[in-house]
Formats: structure tokens, C-alpha cells, sequence
């Protein structure tokens, strides 16, 4: 055992200086002159300078952003104006007292609570405490189950076998029903493998979780020697469920879709039913699960597994909680979860703003209090008058996608028509979630005079999120449903969304402002803006992935073979190019199979905006590219650039920006863009896909 940690030792140092290598040239200041190409990286701050001179037909990005890059002081990327805009109207929200009801009531009841960092302070550990000792004191397998199928003391429904929380979704074997997924309630490495085949990464995971879960144990009152028991046992039962992992990438989701009673068969001695009725999953009938884990799951609770099952529990229930408590473990957990082999990524924001941010994104927004917040930002911050002209330009969209199908060359005619009855399927869903489907009357929140604490409002909205989970899975299935405790599509999000599973494009009221979206904008201004992002989104319903849905959102794939060979071989071609490109010295070959997705959307919305544009008299096509660079600006540090380009399935900005337009004639002729001009593509070696 010396041995083996000796040497992981030496392989987390020589990663280390691996990663801190060249660490000199993370702030390095780039000028205009060390770029070799036709374009600079007009994204980096202090890039530009004033004495610096671009020409349209040479770098687009860079000649329209210049200006407001001069301005800028601190780091803006894409979009942020976007976001402060909706942040200062969620303020509006708690802070307008005018506003009344059971959804202002509540959210203001848990802000109230968030924002009590003295109350949380005074509180410490001890509410979560609570529930670590429970489970702790479980005494045997039978009193386990009871805990699982106890919301008082189980407010987080775990179970080894638990509903994921993945969303409300169909089944893909049973096409007119709701289906749920048991899975276990998550794990602490960062995947399956991670638990056969321990990587660097893997073991500074682990390194992280034992100091993360000692420091809060030990706050607790635990001694170190239990804490780290705690932890080993926790993950023994993590790998025993990490080698249940389904790693087939082409296993069909119908091979392990059951009946209610084939998979209460396949649990044997595990109360799954009895777990499933206690949190009202009474009338599900469509399960996904595998079997091996379904088989495992009564052998976890029992014999020498069953302290081990505690601590499993005790380690999800505590990083799942501490983030509810005091102020300590918030930011201390937040500092000991920093990679130690990596440089620290760049602060975009103020201590200030971040904690504006925890509260208003993650304590509204990423808890089942969304609704709430959605529902009053809607009503409340949200200009309706908008909402028939949103509604219009994606119809227009939607109406010209039909010229576009069907004037391309490398759709066979079976393809067009498959492209054209799916794209005449598209539901579209304008700001307004189903908010009456939620009832937070029926949500009990305690304020801190009548003795609450802001963890018990947590669990509570947990409490009440799987109550009314399971009443609409309960119902038969609508792919119109948009579900407003759903928070990855809630509709303060800052965006718009192609659901494939719904066949459904949604437009986010945290869209709808400058440069996306404003009623009192141009119409130039609106195709470039929420135009081409509406088109970039319908663009996905037609690519790699959302050709596997068919056009009632089931997985049924339905473009002809040779069709999708034909647009796998276009989108290669964005692919190769962006292979040939360097954004900034030293950033080596751009991946292009990371961007190529995402780049064809792109050029998908702006194809379609062009083609809207092209039925009205006068446009002005000048605005509209000046608007689209508009909306990509961003300037931020040569870090933060690095690990975009690693990280992100989007093209850098300023690549959205140049690449797109270089696509397309209008844009030659609006600039009299030339051969020699770096924004010219012979017609030839063009790559949009559409």
C-alpha cells in the first residue's frame, strides 16, 4: 500500500508540473502583430488597441466590436448583458412587494432564509446534522427500508434503487405514457470507470472527498478515523454500483423499459413497491432500470453491506446539503473543491456578485423554487405584447425551413418529405410554462420567527417536488407538457431551446432582451438576433441527434441512410476546417469535431434568417450582420479563452461571428467582399451544411 501511494504521489507531481508549465504564458499580452492570418482574436481583452485598424472585408468581428471592446474594463463574455438584464428583473421580483399570492409568498419566504447568513451562521451544521445522525442510527435492514419510504426523515427519496431526476419524459417502447428511471441517487467520482481504473483526476476526486466530507463530518463531531471509515465504506458501495453501469453506448433504451410488475419481479426481496407508493408513484406502469442493479439492490441493505449503505447515504445526504447551511462550509467546501493540479480559472466576478448570483440562480433558480420565480418573472417582467411576434418570426422560420429542405440537393426526396412532416410537427412555446399544474399553496415553508431554517425549507421543496413529480407521470403523457420545475428549460434561463424529446422549440423569457430580443428593435435587428438563435435551435431537430427522434419526439430514427451519410460528410467538411485554424499563438489545432455540431447550427439559423430577409423590400443587410456581431461580442482573459476552447461544444466567439458570414453571398455583396479580402471563401470551399 506504500508502494502503490508512492507512486500515485509521483504521478500527481509530474502532472502537476505538466499542468503549471507555460503557466508564464496563461496571462501573456498578445497584440495585433503576434497574429499570423487574416483575423485576430478579437474575444481577448487588451488585444485591440485604439491605434489598431480593421476593414469589414477583412475581420468583421474585430472592425464592428472594436469600439465597445475600448470601453470595456472588466471581463463580459457573450451574452452578459443578457443575463444582468434578467438578473436585475429577478431582484424586481422578490424585492416589489405589490407582487402577492402563494408563489410570491413562498419565494420570498425562502429568500428570506437564503440571505440570513447570521440565522444560517447561528444554525451551523446542526440542521443537516440532523439527518447525517439518523441515518447513522439506522439499526437494521428493515429500519433502513422504513427510512427509504419515510419523506419526514427521507426528504431526498434515496434509495438504492431511487426516481432520477432527469425530467418528466416518454417512454420510448410505450409511446402514450410517462416513464420513470431508477438509478442510484449519484456518485462521488467522476464516473463508472473511475472505480476500475483510477486516474489522476480520479484519485484527486478522491483526495477532495474525503477532505470535503472529514472537515464537514468532523464539524459533526465525528473523529477523522470515522470520517475517513465513512468515506472508504461510502465508496465500496459506489463501486459495487458502478459496475452495474450500462457502458454499451448503443444499448436501446426499450431493452431495459419494463412493466411495473417485471421490475418488482427483478427487485425480489427489495421493497420497491412499497418505496414507490410511499412517494406516490402509485399508478406508473413504464420503468426503465437495468437488472443487474435491480438485482443487487436488497444485497446493498444487508449482511456485511449494510453499515457501508449508511455511509453511502450519509456522504449524498451531505453534499447535497451542506450547501443549504452556514456560510463556512459553503465557501470552505467551494475552496477545498479547486483542482491542486490545475491553475485556477479566472474570476469573471465580483465576491459580491457571485453571492448575488449562488442566491438568484442557484437558490431560486436551481431548486424546485423555480416555478415560483418563473411564474412571477413571467407575469410580471415579461412584455406580452411580444409574445405573438415571437410566435411569428418562428413560424416564418419554421415556413421557410421548408424551402431550405427542399432545395437541397444532397436530401433524397423520401428525406425532404421526412424533414418536412417532422418540421410541420414543431410545437412552440413562447415564455409561459404550465403553471397551473404547480400548487404552491400546497407548500409549507417555516420562516425563521417561526423557528424554519433555511435546510428545512430545502427539504421541503424537495418534499413537494416529488409529490408533484409523480402526479403528472401519473397522467398520460403530452408532449406539450413544459414542466415548471423542470430548471433546465425554466424560463429565466438566458436562451432558446430545441427539445427533441418533445419535438418542441421553447423561447425563454430570459432571452428577450438587447441584443436578442426587444419588441421596440428593428426587424433587422431580430432575425440577427433572436432569428438566427430560434433557427440555430430548429437546426438541431435535423442534425445527428435530432434525426433519432422522430416528430412525436419518440426515439424512432427517420432520416433514409443515405441521407444522414450525406450530412455527415457536409458536416465533416466544418469539421476539417476548423482543424485548420489557430485561434491565438500557441492555441495549436481547434477541434474541430467539438465545434462542428454547434457551427452548423449556426450557420443553419443564419441561412434561414437570410432567407426571410430576402422576401422584404429595403432590408438592411448591414444592420443585420452588425447586429449579429452584436450579439457574439465578448472580451475575456487568454484563460478563460483556453479553456473554452477545451471545454465548449460552441466556436469561440469571434468564429461564430466570421465564420458564419463567410458563408454567405449576401454578406459579399453587402461589403463587396473580394478574392484577397480575409473574409472571402471561394464558393467552392464553402461549408455551411443547409
Amino acid at each position: 500500500m506504500k508502494k502503490r501511494l508512492q507512486k500515485i504521489v509521483a504521478v500527481l507531481l509530474s502532472v502537476s508540473l505538466v499542468a503549471f508549465s507555460g503557466c508564464g504564458d496563461e496571462d501573456k499580452k498578445l497584440t495585433v502583430a503576434d497574429f499570423e492570418g487574416p483575423w485576430v482574436d478579437s474575444d481577448l481583452m487588451d488585444v485591440i488597441t485604439e491605434n489598431d485598424e480593421f476593414r469589414l472585408q477583412d475581420d468583421f468581428a474585430a472592425a464592428v466590436n472594436k469600439d465597445w471592446k475600448l470601453q470595456q474594463t472588466r471581463i463580459r463574455p457573450a451574452l452578459s448583458e443578457i443575463n444582468e438584464a434578467v438578473l436585475a428583473k429577478k431582484k424586481r421580483v422578490i424585492e416589489d412587494t405589490s407582487i402577492t399570492g402563494a408563489e410570491a409568498d413562498r419565494l420570498r419566504t425562502f429568500y428570506s432564509l437564503a440571505t440570513d447568513w447570521d440565522g444560517r451562521n447561528e444554525d451551523g451544521l446542526e440542521p443537516l446534522a440532523a439527518y447525517i445522525r439518523t441515518i447513522d442510527g439506522l439499526s437494521d435492514t428493515q429500519d433502513l427500508y422504513s427510512w427509504m419510504q419515510d419523506e419526514a426523515r427521507n426528504p431526498l427519496a434515496m434509495g438504492v434503487l431511487c426516481v432520477n431526476d432527469n425530467g418528466i419524459s416518454v417512454s420510448t417502447k410505450y409511446t402514450d405514457k410517462y416513464r420513470i428511471e431508477l438509478s442510484y441517487p449519484g456518485l462521488s467520482l467522476p464516473d463508472s470507470t473511475s472505480y476500475l481504473d483510477m486516474k489522476t483526476s480520479d484519485f484527486e476526486a478522491y483526495e477532495r472527498l474525503k477532505e470535503e466530507a472529514g472537515y464537514l463530518l468532523g464539524r459533526m463531531g465525528y473523529s477523522k478515523a470515522d470520517a475517513d471509515r465513512i468515506v472508504t465504506d461510502a465508496l465500496l458501495i459506489e463501486k459495487e454500483i458502478a459496475k452495474t453501469e450500462i457502458t454499451d453506448p448503443d444499448i436501446k433504451e426499450e431493452n431495459i423499459t419494463y412493466s411495473r410488475q417485471e421490475v418488482l419481479d427483478m427487485a425480489g426481496d427489495y421493497p420497491l413497491d412499497e418505496y414507490l407508493k410511499a412517494w406516490g408513484y402509485t399508478d406508473i406502469d413504464v420503468i426503465v432500470a437495468t437488472k443487474a442493479l435491480l438485482k443487487k439492490a436488497s444485497k446493498l441493505c444487508t449482511g456485511a453491506d449494510f453499515e457501508r449503505i449508511k455511509s453511502y447515504f450519509m456522504i449524498r445526504y451531505l453534499m447535497e446539503g451542506y450547501k443549504f447551511t452556514d456560510r463556512e462550509a459553503h465557501y470552505t467546501i467551494e475552496a477545498m473543491s479547486k483542482s491542486k493540479l490545475k491553475k485556477p480559472e479566472p474570476e469573471i466576478y465580483t465576491p459580491e456578485e457571485k453571492e448575488e448570483q449562488l442566491i438568484y440562480d442557484t437558490y431560486l433558480c436551481q431548486t424546485p423554487m423555480v416555478g415560483a420565480m418563473s411564474k412571477l418573472y413571467a407575469e410580471n417582467c415579461y412584455d406580452d405584447s411580444a409574445t405573438e411576434e415571437l410566435r411569428h418570426i418562428t413560424e416564418s422560420i419554421i415556413d421557410k425551413y421548408h424551402k431550405v429542405f427542399n432545395e437541397e440537393d444532397w436530401l433524397s426526396d423520401e428525406g425532404k418529405k421526412a424533414c418536412i412532416e417532422k418540421l410541420d410537427a414543431i410545437s412552440i412555446h413562447v415564455v409561459y410554462q404550465d403553471y397551473d399544474s404547480v400548487d404552491y399553496s400546497k407548500l409549507e415553508l417555516a420562516s425563521r420567527e417561526e423557528g424554519g431554517s433555511f435546510l428545512e425549507a430545502y427539504m421541503q421543496t424537495r418534499r413537494f417536488k416529488e409529490r408533484h413529480k409523480a402526479e403528472i407521470v401519473s397522467k398520460p403523457y403530452d408532449r406539450n407538457y413544459w414542466d415548471p420545475l423542470e430548471t433546465q428549460v425554466s424560463t429565466t434561463v438566458t436562451n432558446a431551446m430545441y427539445s427533441a424529446q418533445t419535438n418542441g422549440i421553447y423561447i425563454l423569457a430570459g432571452i428577450c432582451e438587447a441584443p436578442a430580443y426587444t419588441p421596440d428593435m428593428t426587424y433587422e435587428q431580430k432575425l440577427a438576433g433572436i432569428g438566427t438563435i430560434v433557427g440555430h435551435e430548429i437546426t438541431h431537430g435535423f442534425d445527428s441527434n435530432g434525426s433519432q427522434y422522430d416528430k412525436d419526439g419518440v426515439k424512432n430514427p427517420w432520416l433514409p441512410d443515405e441521407d444522414m451519410t450525406a450530412f455527415n460528410d457536409k458536416v465533416s467538411r466544418v469539421s476539417n476546417y476548423f482543424f485548420t485554424l489557430t485561434p491565438y499563438p500557441g492555441a495549436g489545432m481547434y477541434d474541430g469535431s467539438q465545434v462542428e455540431g454547434e457551427e452548423t447550427a449556426d450557420m443553419g439559423g443564419m441561412k434561414v434568417t437570410l432567407e426571410l430577409a430576402a422576401d422584404v423590400d429595403g432590408f438592411d443587410y448591414d444592420r443585420y450582420f452588425r447586429s449579429y456581431a452584436d450579439l457574439w461580442k465578448s472580451h475575456v482573459p487568454l484563460s478563460y479563452e483556453r479553456q473554452t476552447i477545451k471545454t465548449d461544444v460552441h466556436p469561440l466567439d469571434f468564429y461564430r461571428i466570421n465564420i458564419g458570414m463567410q458563408q454567405f453571398d449576401e454578406f459579399y455583396e453587402t461589403y463587396g467582399i473580394k478574392e484577397g479580402d480575409g473574409m472571402y471563401i471561394d464558393p467552392a470551399k464553402r461549408i455551411s451544411v443547409w
